[in-house]
Order: structure tokens, then sequence, then C-alpha cells
């Protein structure tokens, strides 16, 4: 892609864009779009009128156009010349003897042949690997320091090889906060939809938020706050990375003299201010607008400021804590009011959205007491002695920890530890695991490991955490989100309830979604807005259901997917991203495939293909051999009898 204006350079492109008519505020339009013989041809265009002449001269334009020849995607697939191949010369990676091929770009191409034939080094060593290192060498030095650079492979020369993307047959490396929605870009739509026509509801009372008038905010702080002296602030900066010098400066123009910087009230002359805030951290800035008695004419001038500063929003600081006045979103039976929604509220990686217990996981790790007493039969002091059994450098410390709870059951707690668990009565098994209240109180077995835990060293750590479980989160029971963003609805519905659908349930639930509830006049807005986002949603879902996921709720963790799930739900993300132009490696894509989902896979593998991608396969199933465009045949046997190519063709050739 160019921005030319040299005549010479223009009449050789394939496709111009011409942008015009005139400069600055008159231009901005599309004047033509086409050939160069067809913007010539456009009379408003005053590229074209110049441009005419160069085309009509008869001397030959030592640029060849290719326009002719690659105007759509379909025709790349019948190319068979050398400047549309991946010329690979000498390639000698691992246990590749030698070889030299040319593969056809733009086409469904399968290396197949034994296992350890070489077909893998072929295709992620050779080919992946320099299309990885050539793009990172064509980016910044500043860039490349972040990145890890790929060692060149062993091979004499390779040609015309595009970005490569490799998908292969392994876990997720997401970690245990990506999700199903997450690694799709599902869930990036849903937040944006929600913060954008999400309604938003109390969390104390669950009513609906409504709006909130300047008379009504002057009237409950003249009730609530009379002859008592507040500070008025603006909210101007939620959440944001950066230095922030521009509100800084800008705030000491209009004559404010302080801020509330990241819970910290500051003078906006102080010279650590001079150089900005810290870039890399999270910052909130509130401007005080000032401090006054209620009752007198100086509150409403002072919450005019900061409504119109702070866009309809202001914090009100008085001896009693803080209270939001938002124009916009106030709960009247409780009398809280809320910040405006945004994306982040929504995010379970966001200290804005995550649950502050869990932190986002959605769980916890604690002690489980069915692993503690795995046999309900076996008595108690013989299962709580058995916890040690299996260390060795710790067991003598834990079996006299665990001898000292057991003494202060049966001694001070009058506890008859022959007895099994399961046959005291359940009051006292409460006390027994959890601990009693009161000075006379049991410890509790969970409390007591949980300290022994802490001070213990890595070998008997290992061996506790063999008694933990995953339990879900008490704050936010596995929802991951703080009670503010769980209490936006959309259809009545909040995100963690949509999350939990399976791709098929979403997909019908996208399909009937009803934005016609809005009562404030705004329901032709909030659909205006959530169609192309509910467009983008319903896209990426139906890729799911297309690479034989529909099963998959969009809450589920991507490290409990098998290694083929997580393949294909990376290769339904690329399919969302659109990109062409790319070479596709992927590992054994239809490994745990019924033919049916198979056949699907396949289809989901042509569209990348039809979209101008290259589709590189390592496969051994037959189905997809079949269907393949050119097969790369390595072999004959596997290890050092490998490392050739046996046959190359299409399917009916190599039969």
């Amino acid at each position: 892609v160019i921005i030319e204006h040299n005549l010479e350079v223009i009449k050789c492109a394939d496709h111009i864009i011409d942008l015009g008519p005139e400069g600055g505020d008159k231009g901005g339009e599309i004047v033509a779009v086409g050939t160069p013989e067809e913007i010539a041809a456009v009379e408003a265009s005053h590229t074209g009128r110049y441009l005419g002449p160069y085309l009509k001269k008869s001397k030959v334009s030592p640029y060849r156009s290719t326009l002719k020849s690659r105007s759509t995607v379909q025709q790349f697939n019948g190319s068979t010349t050398e400047d549309n191949a991946i010329a690979i010369v000498g390639a000698k990676e691992h246990n590749l003897k030698n070889i030299s091929i040319d593969i056809p770009r733009d086409r469904f191409i399968v290396f197949t042949g034994l296992s350890g034939s070489g077909k893998s080094s072929l295709a992620f060593d050779i080919v992946y690997a320099e299309g990885q290192r050539r793009y990172i060498d064509s980016l910044s030095a500043y860039a490349r320091q972040f990145l890890e650079v790929m060692a060149r492979p062993n091979v004499d020369f390779i040609s015309g090889i595009p970005p490569t993307v490799a998908i292969e047959q392994r876990l997720s490396q997401g970690g245990n906060k990506s999700t199903v929605a997450t690694v799709t870009e599902i869930y990036h739509y849903l937040r944006l939809l929600y913060s954008k026509i999400g309604k938003q509801h109390c969390v104390q009372c669950g009513r609906r938020i409504q709006s909130l008038t300047r008379s009504q905010i002057l009237d409950r702080i003249g009730r609530s706050y009379r002859g008592k002296e507040v500070m008025i602030l603006s909210p101007i900066v939620r959440g944001r990375k950066g230095f922030h010098k521009e509100v800084i400066a800008g705030a000491r123009k209009l004559g404010y003299r302080r801020a509330r910087i990241d819970g910290e009230l500051m003078d906006l002359r102080a010279p650590e201010l001079s150089g900005g805030l810290e870039r890399f951290q999270e910052h909130n800035i509130d401007i005080v607008i000032g401090k006054t008695k209620v009752g007198g004419r100086e509150i409403e001038a002072l919450l005019d400021q900061g409504l119109r500063l702070g866009n309809g929003v202001i914090h009100l600081v008085s001896e009693r804590g803080q209270q939001v006045f938002n124009q916009k979103l106030f709960c009247l039976e409780c009398g809280v009011g809320y910040e405006p929604l945004d994306p982040r509220f929504f995010s379970f990686n966001s200290r804005q959205g995550a649950c502050q217990e869990c932190s986002g996981l959605g769980f916890s790790w604690d002690f489980d007491p069915e692993l503690i007493f795995t046999d309900p039969r076996q008595p108690l002091n013989r299962a709580i002695a058995g916890i040690s059994l299996g260390s060795s450098a710790g067991e003598a410390d834990l079996q006299r920890a665990l001898q000292r709870f057991l003494h202060e059951l049966k001694d001070k707690q009058r506890v008859g530890i022959e007895q099994p668990l399961a046959k005291l009565p359940k009051k006292l098994q409460q006390e027994i695991l959890y601990g009693g209240s009161g000075r006379s109180g049991c410890v509790g077995l969970v409390p007591f490991l949980k300290e022994l835990q802490q001070e213990a060293d890595d070998e008997l750590h290992s061996v506790l955490d063999e008694l933990m479980t995953e339990t879900p989160c008490p704050a936010c029971s596995g929802r991951r989100l703080n009670s503010r963003a769980q209490a936006v609805k959309l259809d009545g519905k909040a995100i963690w309830q949509v999350t939990s659908f399976s791709v098929d349930q979403a997909n019908d639930y996208f399909a009937k979604l009803n934005l016609s509830f809005s009562d404030n006049g705004n329901s032709e807005r909030d659909r205006a807005v959530a169609d192309k986002i509910v467009k983008e949603i319903q896209q990426r879902l139906t890729f799911l259901s297309e690479v034989g996921l529909p099963y998959l709720t969009l809450d589920r963790r991507a490290d409990t997917l098998s290694g083929g799930e997580a393949q294909r739900i990376r290769l339904a993300a690329q399919l969302g991203s659109n990109l062409r132009g790319v070479c596709y490696i992927l590992d054994e894509p239809t490994i745990g495939l019924h033919p049916r989902d198979n056949d699907m896979l396949l289809r989901t593998l042509r569209r990348l293909e039809r979209l101008g991608n290259s589709v590189l396969v390592v496969e051994h199933d037959e189905a997809t051999i079949r269907s393949a465009d050119l097969i790369v045949d390595l072999g004959p046997g596997a290890g050092v009898h490998g490392g050739n190519v046996v046959s190359i063709g299409s399917p009916d050739e190599i039969r």
C-alpha cells in the first residue's frame, strides 16, 4: 500500500483509491476507485485528468501490472508461477535430508508421512520459524527487544514466504483467567455492548437506576448535609495509565488548585507533579472544585461547576465519608450514585471489574474435608494422623503438630477421637473442621492446616496442597466480577449469565435479543449501537460452531480444554480476525473429531484459503489428505530413515 503523487508510479498500480476533490476541509471524500484507466475516465478526478497522457504513451513501463492475473482470490488458486510459491532449497533441519521443494501459496497443502518422517520439521521448524524470524526482523529495534527472536533454521535458501501463524496441538497458555470468550474476543465485544447499552441496577436493592436532575441533587445535599462542611470533587480520570500532564495543566489553567490523585489530596503546583504521574500505573484523578458549608448559595455554584467539569458526576466528601451523585445513574431509593459504565468494569483482569476477594479468578484454594477424611468410617484420630503419611523430611514435624491438635480435641474439647467424623453431631463436625466461637472454642482443623502451610517448607507445602481443591469464591459465587458489574443487565440478563451459555445457546440468545424494552426513549439508539457489536459476536459464535465446538460454554476456562479443542478455538479466533495473505500452519487439527465435525473443520480451512491465505496442515487423516490441493509425502521411514520427499502432487497423482 503506497501513498504517492508520482504519476509514473501511479500508472503502474494494480488498484488506485483517489481522495479529494480538494485539500483540507474540502477533501476527505473518495472521488474514484479502480484501475489507472478507470481513474483517467472520471472527469471529477484531478488525478485522472493528469494521469491520462501518461497512459497514452507507447513506451512500455518497466513495472508490469499483475491486476488481471490476480484480481480475485479465486484466481490465486489457479496460479502455478514461481513467484506464487514458497521456494525452499537445502533444508537440513533435524532429520531432513537436504531437500528442496516449491510449495504453492494460497492453496490447501497437506504434509503427511509416517510419524517422525520430518513433517513437523518442514512445516514448523522451517516454514513457520523462518516466516516468524523475517517478520520480527522487519520490526524496529525497540519492538524487537520485547520479542523472542527465533534462530535461523538450517536451510540454504527460502523465498516467497508470507507472514506465518502456527496453530499447534497444545494446551492453552492463557492461564486460569483466560476463557473461551476471551480467547475468541467474544468477551471484548460483550464488555463493549454492556458498557454502551447495559442497564445499571442498584447493588443494594436491585432496582433499576434512574436519572437525577440538578435540582434533585441540590435538594438531597441540602437535606442530608445542611450546616455541615463538604468538599465537591469532579472525577476526570478513572483507572487510566499515563503521565496525564495535560489534565493537570488544564486544571491549573481553569484556576483549580488541588486534586485528589490516587486517593491523596495534592497541590496542583507541587514540584512532584511537574513531570506528570507514573506512566505505567493506573491513576484516578478528581479535581477539587471547592469546600463550603451546605445551606448558602456557594454550594449551588460549586455544584454547577462540578457537574459541568465531571460530565454530570460529582463526588461529595464530608465527615461521614464520600457519596457519588450522578445525573444519569442514581438510585432514588437507596440514595446511592454510580459512576458511568466503562468496558473495564466488566473485565475480570481489571481491578475496576474484578471481584476483590478472588481477584477475578472465580475460585479460591481451600482445604477440602472430603480429601482429608476419605473414608467416613475411619476413626477421627487415624484420619487426622494419616495426613502426614507420604511426607519425608517434614514428616516428624507434621506428625507432632497433628498430635497436638488431636490432644486439644480430646483433653480440652472432650471429643471422642476414636469415633468417625460422620457419626458426630453436625454442629460438632463444623467446629472440628472450621473452629468454634468463644474462648473455649476449638481452633478448627482447616484453620490449623492453613497456619501450618504458611510456615511449611516446599516439601511439606506440596503434601498439604494435595488436600486442597478449588472452591467457588463466596463473594462472587464463581462469577469473577464485582457486585456492580453483576448488577448491569441487558434484556434482563447480566453479562455472567450470557457467558454461562453454550455456543449454541448464545447464538439463539443474540438472534432473539430484544432491545425495545428501553423506557427512556433510547431504544432506537440502543439498537443502532448494538447492531454492529452483535454482528461481530454472532460471527465468532458461528465460527466456533463451524469448527465443531457448539457445546463449549463461553466461560469455560482455557486451561481445562483438550489440546484439540484449544487448537480449534485458536482457529476460530483466526477466522474472526479476517486476515489475508497469511500462511496458517496447523498440527493435526482433526484429532478427536467425529467425521461430521471433520467435514465442518475442512470447510473452515477452505474458507481460510478462499480469503487469500495459504493453509499448511500436518495430518494423517485420510479425509483431510483426500481434500487437499497438494500432498507432500515425506519418508520413506521415520527418524534417520526419513527426511526425504517421497512424492508430491494432487491426491489423484499420489494414488
